[in-house]
């Protein structure tokens, strides 16, 4: 029997989780990923940040083993990731395209939680216990009988989210989660994020242009992709005090540093967008008197 959140076969509790050396991947005669190397251990938070046409997606699509390499190497759990089955994938893999709908088809969203426990052979009882476990984490237990088809975007990653987690991947792959999410949608999902990342084992490495959730994750280890290549690897803090790397790579400054500048503040970790807006607001208030 399988325990989420309880217990781990000796392959799951693996570390380093995915490991990538050298690594080129191409389209047709185009190189897309150019000589990436990186190194992914258990509980780890890394954000792979690039313009559009960086190569994020086609990145997480070959730790995922959708894509083989051309050249190089890429591992999970210590094994070639040319060599794993489909099964082996699913248990070691959690993956959430982008488009949340994309893999949405049936009736009720415990069903759709549910459905990839279900293949890899979960007894009914547990499947159940761990649908409301997850649930309950991802503060979406009041949805699991409605259709899935009339939820939200907020609430529809949250489930596809939870289908990803159901049966504890050592690695879970996020590309582009806050897309065409509001600012408020953003920070809540980016919460959730941290909540799984401090709760479970699980690595988490998220695909994203969207510069705007990096001040929402402090922790995380960052890394910038452009024309296929790693053009910065280090923390959030080291980024944020060097704001010239985002115009050099064709990324929007994230809306609190670039609101803190131009209020002449300098932006750190106790920042807050809505103290921002405050000091804005009082600026705006004290210039119309």
């Amino acid at each position: 029997m399988l325990a989420l959140f309880k217990s781990r076969s000796s392959e799951d509790s693996c570390d380093p989780v995915a490991r990538v050396d050298d690594l080129w991947f191409r389209y047709g005669e185009e190189y897309v990923l150019k000589g990436i190397s990186l190194q992914i251990r258990k509980r780890e938070l890394v954000l792979v940040l690039g313009p559009n046409g960086s190569g994020k997606s086609t990145f997480l699509k070959v730790l995922a083993g959708i894509l083989k390499p051309v050249r190089g190497y890429a591992s999970l759990c210590g094994r070639d990731i040319t060599s794993l089955s489909d099964a082996d994938l699913a248990r070691l893999v959690g993956y959430v395209h982008q488009n949340p709908w994309l893999y949405m088809f049936n009736s009720k969203v415990f069903d759709e939680i549910s459905f990839v426990a279900r293949n890899l052979g979960i007894d009914n009882s547990t499947i159940t216990k761990n649908v409301l476990d997850i649930a309950t984490k991802l503060d979406i237990i009041d949805l699991l009988d409605r259709s899935p088809f009339s939820l939200s975007e907020g609430e529809a990653r949250r489930v596809v989210l939870a289908s990803a987690l159901i049966h504890k991947p050592p690695l879970l792959l996020l590309d582009e989660p806050t897309a065409g999410l509001d600012y408020g949608l953003k920070k809540r999902f980016i919460d959730i994020i941290n909540k799984i990342n401090n709760l479970l084992e699980t690595a988490i490495v998220i695909a994203t242009h969207d510069t705007d959730i990096i001040t929402m994750l402090p922790k995380a280890k960052l890394l910038i992709l452009n024309e296929g290549r790693i053009v910065f690897r280090g923390s959030i803090e080291d980024v944020l005090d060097n704001p010239s790397i985002f115009t050099k790579n064709n990324l929007v400054m994230p809306t609190e540093v670039e609101l803190a500048q131009r209020l002449g503040i300098r932006w750190d970790r106790a920042t807050d967008l809505d103290d921002l807006l405050l000091e804005l607001d009082r600026l705006r208030k004290t210039l119309c008197r």
